[in-house]
């Protein structure tokens, strides 16, 4: 067996025995691991916060800002579940990651309502990470469309 034959028999080996590996840039194991270390970790503080401050003191507001309040803290694990499913190159994982860009714009667009009619001029601008998050929202919703758009 020369040296050739050899190298042709190792990859259809390893082909066979590993029939899921997949072929994925650095762009998209980035992505991935971004959106599991974030949503577990903001998941985490999320958990935190709610026993903290009481899952039911915000409805204490209002039913609405209750409401709010519990989807704007589950929502990381959408990102969390996004990330396990872009690192093992799933198109789910990306279906996911732009359900949770659109709902963390519309999430914080709807905080900064919440704050002008309950604080008037009296309530404090979105803060550096918000911004943070809404500017990578939609950086992901342009990426991973046209990445979609092109694997179809």
């Amino acid at each position: 067996m020369n040296r050739r034959e050899l190298i042709q028999l190792l990859r259809q080996r390893l082909g066979q025995r590993n029939p899921n590996s997949f072929r994925r840039g650095i762009t998209l194991t980035v992505i991935g691991l971004i959106h599991v270390l974030f949503g577990f970790f903001s998941l985490l503080i999320s958990i935190a916060r709610m026993l903290v401050i009481g899952i039911k003191e915000p409805f204490l507001f209002s039913q609405w800002i209750g409401i709010y309040n519990v989807a704007f803290e589950l929502s990381p694990m959408l990102l969390w579940i996004s990330g396990i499913g872009i690192l093992r190159a799933k198109r789910w994982g990306f279906v996911i990651g732009l359900f949770w860009a659109f709902l963390s714009i519309l999430f914080y667009a709807l905080l900064s309502v919440i704050r002008k009619s309950y604080w008037g001029d009296f309530s404090a601008p979105l803060g550096w990470g918000s911004w943070i998050v809404i500017y990578y929202s939609i950086l992901f919703i342009l990426a991973a469309t046209l990445s979609l758009r092109k694997n179809k």
